[in-house]
């Protein structure tokens, strides 16, 4: 399961930049690169970067981000 660390909107103009400037999956012609992405931790402490519509199982802690939004982990941990 894929432990959800952050997500980011890419504008059209980002999205035009990757496009031209990376190799990755450059000839396929199924790939299409979205607005969003999710940044993402594997079991094993990988960090990746997932396109939203191509990630599956993953989520975001229940308690952990309120936490950290809220400022009361500075006084819980």
């Amino acid at each position: 399961m894929i432990k959800v660390l952050g997500v980011s909107k890419l504008t059209r103009g980002q999205i035009g930049r990757l496009n031209a400037t990376s190799n990755y999956r450059k000839y396929d012609p199924i790939f299409l690169r979205t607005t969003n992405l999710i940044t993402g931790e594997s079991p094993d402490g990988t960090i990746r970067n997932f396109y939203a519509e191509r990630v599956v199982n993953c989520r975001r802690p229940l308690l952990g981000g309120a936490l950290f939004k809220t400022g009361l982990a500075s006084i819980v941990f």
